[in-house]
């Protein structure tokens, strides 16, 4: 009896490991699976619609004398040509296909298995293969769908108006088309996916970057070690066990990563040993385990200011309370912003300038309406257009979204006032960090008035208007186009007289006699110039991105933070500092020697001399000379 036991368990023992060595099938592919409703896209304007995987030389051999027994696909829609898609195997895009069959939907936004009439099967020889569909459907219908997670470089494609096109930078991830591989041998196989270093990043801060790794292989993975480092920093290296990534799932990591300023390169290296494999086979096709990406760090002190625009009318009954909601959020935030009003949107006012109707270009040519925002002139993915309502939620999105963008470059403004000739000299100066992420960038200088009391329905005859749109500075709606050099300042002047009053160029005396003057006074103290940079199309409104921007109050000049190594003579009028202090009821007090303090917020309200509880404000401070001192404050920061 022990010996047939013995041999018995020899037996079993054997029998499971050849049962592990044996062919095996799984489904090849990018994709994590997820095919939700929101991740449904079109490309181009062709009726024609499709995408496709590449499975690459390196993966074909390990594959050798698989077989391709059916596709797996997902739609948004089954509103083809008769509910069906063209499926193929071929050796190159838009090539004669190996394999090609119909197959018909089963239901939108799930997964469809067709197994095909005629499998094919992988000899080894060739260098790629791409399996996919294209169908036909009306341009009202989304029919493709992707995971929306990482992108991969040279994985994904889409068809593309008569031409096949990688997906990658395309924010799609990737796209749920799948390859059913029968008599598949065991092999372990994993792939890091490329990093996404775009964001905004300062020296010296810690900030985390999702390393994302994709098993593609047929056997589940419990153990993974990652390495990774920036260029000159410390290189990383931390195992994570006892996980189980099945075959097409996803493992994300952590990876904290810190640098001094500059361009610096970031990499990702994945090992895989053989024990981290299901069946203890080590992954030898390693072509896929290494990434890098470029990410630039900016001056540990560089300083960003959001642009926010609001459209508005006097004549609009909704407008108060979208007022009211813009504030109730930015009021709040931590970001530094700059608030600019714009009266269109609803119907020409008192306070409508012509410039102004070259921005219901950002409308993109759908109805106009207002209250609507916009702010860094950006759209996320899910929206047609930059400009959206005054949802508090939408508003606090957008700025989340915004905050993580590059700023590129950092401003100076300088202006000085002659209240007796009522003179204006305006200088801008911009340092680009780096080089712009498009051809066409633009500055532009607005000219704001806060402060005016006129009309507004549902706010009576003395609403207070802010930020309200005045004019540019440049003579220009859309600004000057530069040529933007890393590391090269550019500088702007102007000199204008300031005029007495400013009339709209779309009111009559005889428009609403409810209203008030058509002439609108120019009140000094409370003019604000506003400067920024942004990208610019002529025929794109989603390609406006602003990078960054500033303002200060007539007479006087704010440089940020981020410029001090490129300007010189911007804060020469305010070389000292004065020191303050907080009483326990909120006060900001000075060294009465050194002069008189005023506290306003970032829409130019005065504050007296107490600090708000929270958000960003300005102190400006007077000495017994007569000279200036301004500077942009978080209340917060103050012990």
């Amino acid at each position: 009896m022990k010996i047939k036991h013995s041999f018995k368990h020899s037996w079993l023992l054997l029998l499971g490991v050849l049962c592990s060595l044996q062919a095996a099938a799984f489904d090849f592919g990018y994709t994590n699976g997820q095919c939700l409703r929101s991740a449904n896209f079109r490309i181009g304007t062709d009726t024609i619609q499709g995408m496709a995987i590449r499975i690459p030389q390196e993966k074909l051999q390990l594959l050798k004398g698989s077989t391709i027994s059916g596709i797996q696909f997902a739609t948004g829609s089954i509103r083809t040509t008769n509910k069906q898609v063209q499926l193929f195997i071929a050796t190159q895009l838009g090539g004669e296909a190996l394999r090609a069959q119909d197959g018909t939907i089963a239901k939108s936004n799930t997964w469809t298995d067709v197994t095909l009439d005629n499998p094919y099967t992988i000899t080894g020889d060739e260098t790629e293969l791409y399996i996919g569909f294209t169908a036909v459907i009306a341009t009202s219908y989304q029919l493709l769908t992707s995971d929306q997670t990482a992108d991969l470089k040279e994985c994904c494609y889409v068809y593309n108006n008569g031409d096949w096109q990688d997906t990658y930078g395309m924010g799609l991830g990737g796209v749920n088309v799948r390859a059913v591989i029968s008599d598949a041998p065991s092999y372990t196989d994993v792939l890091v996916k490329p990093l996404a270093l775009s964001g905004y990043y300062r020296s010296q801060n810690d900030y985390p970057v999702m390393g994302r790794v994709l098993n593609i292989g047929p056997n589940p993975i419990h153990s993974l070690t990652i390495s990774s480092g920036v260029t000159g920093s410390e290189y990383r290296q931390t195992v994570y066990d006892n996980l189980n990534i099945a075959t097409g799932e996803v493992f994300t990591a952590q990876l904290d990563i810190r640098s001094n300023e500059g361009d610096k390169w970031m990499q990702v290296d994945i090992a895989v040993d053989a024990s981290a494999a299901a069946d203890g086979t080590a992954e030898t096709e390693k072509s896929d385990n290494s990434t890098s990406a470029p990410v630039f760090f900016y001056p540990e002190n560089m300083e960003r200011s959001i642009f926010v625009e609001n459209f508005t009318g006097q004549d609009c009954s909704n407008c108060p309370e979208g007022h009211d909601n813009l504030h109730a959020i930015i009021d709040t935030i931590s970001h530094s912003h700059v608030l600019v009003s714009h009266h269109i949107g609803y119907q020409p006012d008192q306070f409508t300038m012509a410039d102004q109707y070259n921005y219901l270009f950002f409308y993109g040519g759908y109805n106009t309406y207002a209250p609507a925002i916009m702010i860094n002139r950006t759209a996320q993915s899910t929206m047609s257009c930059p400009v959206f309502n005054t949802n508090k939620t939408d508003i606090a999105s957008m700025i989340d979204y915004v905050a993580d963008k590059q700023p590129y470059v950092s401003l100076a403004l300088q202006s000085k006032y002659n209240a007796d000739t009522r003179q204006l000299d305006v200088k801008l100066q911009i340092y680009p960090h780096r080089d712009m992420p498009t051809e066409q960038t633009v500055f532009n200088v607005y000219l704001l008035q806060d402060s005016l009391r006129a009309y507004q329905s549902m706010g009576g005859t003395q609403y207070v208007h802010n930020g309200v749109f005045r004019g540019t500075l440049t003579g220009n709606a859309w600004g000057f186009l530069p040529a933007f050099e890393a590391g090269k300042t550019i500088e702007w002047e102007t000199s204008l007289t300031l005029p007495e009053s400013i009339r709209s160029d779309y009111w009559t005396e005889g428009s609403n006699p409810t209203y008030g003057s058509t002439d609108i006074p120019v009140v000094e103290k409370d003019m604000r110039i506003v400067a920024f940079v942004g990208a610019y199309s002529e025929t794109d409104f989603n390609a406006h991105q602003v990078y960054n921007c500033t303002e200060v109050r007539l007479g006087e000049s704010y440089a940020q933070a981020g410029i001090s190594t490129g300007i010189s003579d911007v804060t020469a009028d305010t070389p000292w500092e004065p020191s303050f202090s907080i009483s326990a009821d909120g006060t900001l007090s000075l060294d009465a020697a050194e002069g008189r303090c005023e506290v306003f917020d970032l829409q130019g309200r005065c504050l007296g001399s107490r600090l708000p509880a929270t958000g960003i404000c300005v102190v400006k401070v007077t000495d017994k000379n007569g000279k200036t001192f301004v500077r942009k404050i978080n209340p917060k920061n103050i012990k």
